[in-house]
């Protein structure tokens, strides 16, 4: 198992999930003009 990160899931993934994410400014970029304190965000479940 990799690094742990902590990551926004608008789609409820499940802990253990293997998903896709975007980080940085595209990421708190979800937020439109609110600043959220984010650094990653999950845009994808990945069905295996």
């Amino acid at each position: 198992m990799g690094k742990s990160l902590i990551a926004f899931a608008p789609l409820g993934c499940a802990k253990g999930e293997t998903v896709l994410i975007t980080r940085g400014s595209v990421a708190a970029g979800y937020f439109n003009k609110i600043k959220a304190p984010i650094d990653a965000l999950i845009i994808g479940s990945i069905d295996e």
